[in-house]
């Protein structure tokens, strides 16, 4: 119970730090590949390191076309942002913005949008009240900073302080809400400009961007990007390539293995593949892998229920040791308890 607690401990540590905390990001940080003449991604340079996942986000997609830059994503942070952005320009030089697509609301996918706000962003109808709530939330919560800073201040200055791990600590909050102060100093909450609700054809220099909802799956606003020229398809988190933790409150399983089944049958419309964070992937092996994982999530969580068993009982039970390679296998408990809601409130097993 106490390994338990503390791990959750760990994950709401790592939340607010993720969603608070700007970064001392530097440019080696960020990796950057190009994959032909007109486009280029950018992720953190270490994918697996969770500590400069939350400083950089996920992966940034570049298309260049004739008349213009189409950049799918923006990173966490308004610093991460403005370095994407220099970076991309180092690659493009002379082509302007033109627009910004966002693939779903999380803020290591659109804390950066400010920094391309001379482009037209592009996102799902539902975006715009995620973004604001989030940065709402956040206002409420740690919107007092000043009063947060002033008082540790003078706590140093008088020393009222018993021990020297009190101070450690009083100083380690300081960090904290400085680091809270420089948030609230640098990023503005941007919403989509141009919102739409169903599949869209954007035309651009030539290129043809087929802009994809599928419904509800890993949020209720996932966009997929089909650029069929360059036969690339930018999946946002819908692929989180060799990850568990995959799901959260807003996720549809069933819908998001059916949408991953369709893209497969695409397979033919494409040769590369770019995930919401890492590399991007030259066949559909991803794809493949990412949906029979959520296939084994719901088969071993609808078989737990139907043997009857507790939450905590199949959380300890399934194991899918398959996976264990897998970034945050020691989180697979959260898919599974993600699932086992989902069917609680969908009525998901009794459909099937």
């Amino acid at each position: 119970m106490i390994a338990r607690n503390r791990k959750k401990i760990e994950i709401v540590i790592f939340c607010i730090l993720f969603l608070v905390i700007p970064c001392s990001l530097m440019p080696q940080d960020i990796k950057v590949t190009r994959i032909s003449d007109d486009i280029i991604i950018l992720h953190p340079r270490q994918v697996h390191d969770l500590t400069v996942v939350r400083e950089v986000g996920g992966t940034i997609a570049v298309v260049r076309t004739d008349s213009g830059i189409i950049v799918v994503d923006s990173f966490v942070s308004n610093q991460a942002a403005e370095m994407a952005r220099k970076l991309i320009r180092e690659h493009f030089p002379k082509s302007p913005f033109k627009y910004l697509i966002c693939t779903h609301h999380h803020a290591d996918h659109v804390r950066g949008n400010q920094c391309f706000q001379d482009a037209c962003i592009i996102g799902h109808v539902n975006v715009e009240k995620y973004i604001m709530d989030d940065y709402n939330r956040l206002l409420k919560k740690y919107g007092h900073y000043h009063k947060k800073i002033d008082t540790l201040k003078l706590f140093l200055k008088e020393g009222k302080y018993k021990s020297v791990n009190e101070k450690k600590r009083i100083e380690e909050d300081l960090v904290f809400w400085n680091g809270t102060k420089a948030f609230f100093k640098t990023y503005k909450p941007t919403p989509p400009s141009l919102q739409i609700s169903s599949n869209t054809t954007l035309k651009l220099g030539g290129k043809t961007f087929e802009i994809l909802f599928f419904g509800i799956a890993h949020t209720d606003n996932d966009l997929v990007v089909l650029d069929r020229e360059d036969r690339l398809l930018i999946m946002g988190d819908l692929l989180c390539y060799r990850k568990c933790y995959i799901m959260g409150s807003q996720s549809n399983a069933k819908n998001w293995i059916a949408l991953l089944d369709q893209l497969i049958d695409r397979r033919d419309e494409y040769n590369y593949v770019i995930p919401g964070h890492g590399d991007a992937v030259e066949n559909i092996d991803a794809l493949v892998e990412q949906r029979d994982y959520l296939k084994n999530i719901c088969d071993a969580v609808e078989s737990a229920q139907q043997r009857h068993l507790t939450l905590d009982q199949a959380k300890k039970s399934i194991q899918l040791e398959q996976y264990k390679t897998y970034m945050m296998y020691d989180r697979l408990d959260l898919d599974i308890e993600a699932y086992w809601k989902q069917i609680e409130q969908g009525g998901i097993l009794n459909e099937n």
